[in-house]
């Protein structure tokens, strides 16, 4: 062999070894660096604990989103496979959980072969109209280049589709669409010489799609509505320099900016419209008139569990408080101090803009001063609210061993009717104000940013143009008025006052104009449109039905032989999911024995017959005619008691060895036949 040849592998072996070694080297100056760095400075060894607790936590977060990533990778990869094996209900697709979800594979087809084609024109426009955006943000930005954009292979899915044909109007479809982005894109941009960019991105959220109005002529669709119902789940694997927002503390407040700055543009009350037909008017469609207010009494608990605890083992009592959230709006009580049954008597609002699909949400904590412990939680359908108008119950928490919660619940209704305007004794508001801000005009021309409320930027214009909508609590409508202030970096541009008194001189309550600016020059205005609707509680028969009572008449051994009648009220109550069974009394009972009957009701919800499931009545002593007005609950879907019979019988509380017949009458009721929601009551 050639001495040449022989050498070689050796060479190879030295030059890998050589790597290797430097490579070390490297990796111990980068963990000895902050340690010298820190002596060199005079610095306790407390910094450089604490620089190692924020790396060791930066790894950590790191790998728990590689992780998430990989499992979100799997997930897609055979998703029936995942399901079969039993993956956390969190990763799993809506229709598993909810029968009314139906699956769109061939739509998700559709996707994956038109995704090529969708990276190719985001490439395009993030070239000629993003990066020119960014760049005149800012002198410090005008370095941005995107050095790469790839929007990789997967795609998003559509997990489910929920159709709505129920409580909405005829002219409209609306659909819900359980939305799973789990991709594997990567955009990197360079700024003054820094590399920033983003390497896999996932999100997770109810995409509402609503098509109005129906029309007779193509395209058959006036426009296109879109807007998330709630925040959706975002989660970044950052690249370059983007590792930094990674790190511990700086990691919760950048992915809190970026899922406002979605909510601020896509989530409800937020929506985009597009327009399908010409000249289609989308101003009612982007901001249509809400559904009305929830107006919510938390009044108490009780049973809650204990949180704290006195050397890992002695149980105390904890501080609970609620926060109470409809969308994107959230209220937190006070907190009652070392109580398991607190009662706190407070009142919330909330303006509901969407029906069907905005919920209640109540979440318990107990205050502590590290870390708030979880206590249980309540979800109430609004729909159910407002089919109900007035609600005062107790809820069970779900998510923990115990405890229930006492809310009051009321509906508002939302009308323009001025007989109905009040001023509420206990504070309360009395009607919204609803204020739809289209933009500016002829401004005093300066370097512009104006800013109203919550409201986005517009750089360097004098005609500015937002195009949002706000809604205000009104206590008073004679009095109080409503303040604008169009504003610069520094100054105001100007102002306007317009009084809420003007509104209720108009039939409908409305104002849609263009208000002069004060302060500012002659021909300067701000376009807006008002809406005052005033909310009240309308009028509707509340809690169980009364109809014309219907005879039902005992039987025994199911023989026609008349023994004597019993009343019942029956309704599913939608918000607490269970069949409310009402026993109110019976009538001309037939004693078995001439020593006379000691009677009670027996309930069973047919196939059902455990004893753990029976309802039983207390006791009523020598009648033929008792009364109970006692309640009983069958926790059960609406669908499942839809194929259930109520097994009703009235017995004779007798001693083991009495001879005495022990039923005096019973009765079937075959559910199936009856309307649950709104109930019924019979004899």
């Amino acid at each position: 062999m050639h001495p040449a040849a022989a050498s070689c592998p050796a060479a190879r072996r030295s030059g890998s070894l050589l790597r290797l070694l430097l490579s070390s080297a490297a990796r111990t100056m980068l963990w000895l660096g902050p340690v010298y760095l820190a002596g060199y400075l005079g610095l306790s060894g407390s910094w450089v604990l604490l620089g190692l607790a924020l790396w060791l936590c930066w790894g950590h977060n790191r790998r728990w989103k590689r992780d998430r990533l990989a499992a979100a990778f799997a997930l897609l990869e055979d998703e029936r496979e995942a399901v079969c094996r039993g993956l956390a209900a969190r990763h799993l697709p809506a229709w598993v959980h909810f029968p009314d979800v139906e699956r769109v594979e061939w739509l998700n087809k559709v996707l994956v072969q038109a995704w090529p084609y969708f990276g190719t024109i985001m490439e395009k426009t993030f070239k000629e109209i993003v990066e020119p955006k960014i760049r005149a943000k800012n002198v410090h930005l005008k370095t941005c280049t995107f050095t790469k954009i790839h929007f990789g292979e997967k795609c998003p899915r559509i997990n489910g589709i929920k159709a709505y044909t129920k409580e909405i109007d005829r002219r409209q479809v609306t659909l819900d669409l359980q939305i799973c982005y789990v991709g594997d894109c990567e955009i990197h941009m360079d700024i003054s010489k820094f590399n920033l960019g983003v390497k896999g991105v996932q999100l997770y959220g109810t995409l509402r799609v609503i098509l109005e109005p129906l029309l007779n002529d193509a395209p058959f669709i006036g426009a296109v509505t879109l807007f998330f119902m709630q925040k959706p789940h975002l989660e970044i694997n950052w690249a370059g320099m983007s590792n930094l927002l990674d790190v511990p503390g700086i990691n919760v407040m950048s992915d809190s900016l970026i899922q406002d700055f979605i909510a601020s543009r896509l989530v409800l009350p937020n929506r985009i419209t597009v327009p399908l037909k010409k000249d289609m008017n989308i101003a009612h469609l982007r901001f249509p008139i809400p559904h009305g207010v929830v107006r919510v009494h938390l009044l108490e608990a009780e049973n809650l569990v204990q949180k704290d605890s006195f050397l890992g083992a002695i149980r105390g009592k904890s501080d609970p408080y609620a926060l109470l959230r409809v969308g994107t709006v959230q209220y937190r009580s006070k907190t009652v101090s070392r109580d398991l049954n607190p009662v706190w008597n407070e009142t919330f609002e909330f303006v509901v803009h969407e029906l069907p699909g905005q919920d209640l949400e109540v979440d318990l904590y107990d205050e502590d001063p590290d870390k708030d412990d979880f206590m249980g939680s309540l979800l109430i359908s609004l729909v159910d609210v407002m089919n109900d108008r007035t609600v005062d119950e107790w809820f069970p928490l779900s998510k923990t061993t115990s405890g229930h919660l006492h809310l009051k619940l009321e509906w508002l209704s939302l009308v323009n009717d001025q007989e109905k305007l009040h001023e509420d004794k206990k504070g309360l508001s009395t009607a919204i104000l609803i204020v739809y801000l289209d933009g500016a005009f002829n401004l005093p021309v300066t370097d512009i940013c104006a800013t109203i409320f919550l409201l986005q930027t517009c750089n360097f214009s004098k005609d500015p143009t937002w195009g949002q909508a706000f809604t205000f609590f009104v206590h008073s409508a004679h009095s109080q008025s409503l303040h604008i202030k169009d504003k610069d970096r520094d100054s105001a541009l100007g102002t306007s006052v317009v009084c809420l008194s003007h509104l209720l001189k108009d039939p409908n309550m409305t104002l849609d104009q263009r208000f002069q600016l004060d302060h500012s020059s002659s021909d300067s205005f701000i376009k807006m449109k008002l809406v005052l609707r005033v909310s009240c509680s309308l009028s509707c028969s509340l809690g169980f039905p009364n109809r014309k009572a219907l005879i039902v008449q005992l039987s025994y051994s199911g023989t026609e032989v008349p023994l004597g009648e019993i009343q019942l009220t029956v309704r599913y109550a939608s918000i607490r999911q269970s069949l409310v069974v009402l026993v109110n009394g019976c009538r001309n009972l037939v004693p078995s024995s001439n020593r006379g009957v000691d009677p009670y009701v027996r309930i069973y919800l047919l196939p059902d017959r455990r004893w753990t499931s029976r309802k039983k009545t207390s006791v009523k002593k020598k009648t033929l005619n008792p009364q109970y007005d006692e309640k009983f609950e069958f926790f059960e879907s609406l669908e499942d008691v839809k194929r259930r019979t109520l097994d009703v019988a009235v017995k004779n509380s007798r001693p083991f060895i009495s001879q005495d017949r022990k039923e005096l009458g019973k009765v079937r009721i075959d559910l199936s036949q009856e309307d649950l929601i709104k109930g019924f009551a019979q004899w």
